[in-house]
């Protein structure tokens, strides 16, 4: 199971520190006038790292274009290594789509079971690559090498690089501004779906809807959101405002983290960003039906606990929880191979809406709520998701769209 993001918070937090002080030692012992150690950066909350090209276009780094660089892996949930191989490669190309970026190579870490024989290896390993590679050849992302060992379990992962011509247009995490609208592109549950599945206890019809969503790629409603800000010059005006993929930490962990991205941050003009909170209309939101009668069962995958320590956030958290005792849930739930998060402007909302419509391939997407203004920001320091601080309790409020 991935780890939560309390524990990872704060292993990236000590290991930053660790390196901090290990840089400052290096520089005071150092000497040297040339290669003096460099203070350590702080890894960028966004979906994937970002790696400017340097001297393309001297004087204008923008247009230097970017790498964006991005990691995924995780162990089979079914028994059917070719649709495993296709989630797989969906859940890695995300971080890219959530950028706005387009994927260009992956490498890819897979996990055979041990088997009696090389014939039963061989052909697993056959099914879960061409799996793998019927999404990626969709996406002219070429699969260009990797590594392969023998496991316990059945596991897939791929390290995965993007590219982007005008750094400018990247989608981030902050930027959304009061008033926007909450976008999401798949319907959640996945995560409580397969618990149960793994118990016998989901209808195959369930699990069949839940894997054609999951086979999907994010990659169209990215491209549309990134045509509709295309024309617009200037970033300010942009009315795509931010966006994050829907994964491991659950709808409320990801939509937190958005949220959070705007303190102490500022825009292309050095004007800070607004502080921002949300409402979230929890009768829009879509829900796949096996995720919903597994909490009706009592099921909940094994990362919820984990997420749901992020209830701090959500002001009205009791009331919620009783008014909205499945659902509610839900909220937390980790996803594979989940949707896209958008916080868009409410003047080219419907259009957005419209354009992921008309395609055909988004048929989940909804407005989900709207942002608002937070002003219960802790002076203290930057809050990191699962610590107990100013910048993320009661950053949200769960309602339904006509309350």
């Amino acid at each position: 199971a991935k780890v939560g993001s309390t524990t990872l918070s704060r292993v990236l937090d000590a290991v930053y520190k660790r390196r901090v002080s290990k840089s400052s030692t290096q520089m005071t012992a150092s000497t040297a006038t040339i290669s003096k150690p460099k203070k350590p950066k702080k890894i960028d909350p966004d979906d994937a790292a970002i790696v400017l090209i340097p001297n393309a276009t001297p004087g204008n780094s923008d247009k230097n274009g970017a790498m964006i660089h991005t990691i995924d892996f995780f162990r089979s949930f079914i028994s059917d290594p070719f649709t495993f191989g296709k989630v797989a490669a969906v859940h890695a190309l995300s971080d890219c789509h959530a950028m706005g970026a387009k994927a260009q190579t992956a490498l890819a870490l897979a996990v055979v079971q041990y088997a009696a024989n090389e014939s039963m290896t061989e052909s697993t390993l056959i099914d879960m690559l061409a799996g793998a590679c019927d999404i990626l050849d969709a996406e002219e992302c070429e699969l260009v090498g990797g590594h392969t060992c023998e496991g316990a379990e059945l596991a897939l992962g791929f390290a995965v690089n993007g590219y982007i011509e005008d750094v400018s247009l990247l989608l981030r995490k902050q930027g959304g501004k009061v008033g926007d609208k909450i976008i999401l592109t798949k319907a959640i549950g996945t995560g409580a779906l397969f618990a149960a599945d793994m118990r016998a206890k989901c209808r195959g019809e369930f699990v069949e809807e839940a894997l054609l969503r999951m086979v999907s790629s994010n990659r169209i409603a990215s491209e549309c959101a990134m045509e509709m800000n295309g024309s617009e010059s200037s970033v300010s005006r942009r009315g795509i405002r931010s966006c994050t993929d829907v994964t491991g930490f659950g709808l409320i962990g990801h939509l937190l983290e958005m949220l959070i991205a705007n303190d102490d941050a500022e825009d292309e003009e050095g004007n800070p960003l607004e502080n921002i909170s949300a409402a979230l209309y929890i009768d829009k939101i879509p829900f796949l039906k096996g995720g919903i009668e597994a909490v009706q069962n009592g099921i909940h995958s094994s990362l919820h606990k984990e997420n749901f320590r992020s209830r701090r956030a959500v002001s009205n958290h009791q009331d919620a929880f009783h008014r909205f005792p499945i659902k509610y849930p839900l909220l937390f739930d980790p996803q594979t191979a989940g949707g896209l998060l958008f916080f868009v402007d409410c003047s080219v909302c419907d259009d957005f809406i419209d354009k992921l419509l008309k395609t055909g391939l988004v048929p989940d997407v909804s407005v989900i709520g709207e942002l608002k203004h937070f002003d219960d920001i802790d002076d203290s320091g930057t809050c990191e998701i699962g610590t107990v601080c100013g910048s993320n309790t009661n950053r949200l409020h769960i309602i339904n769209s006509d309350d």
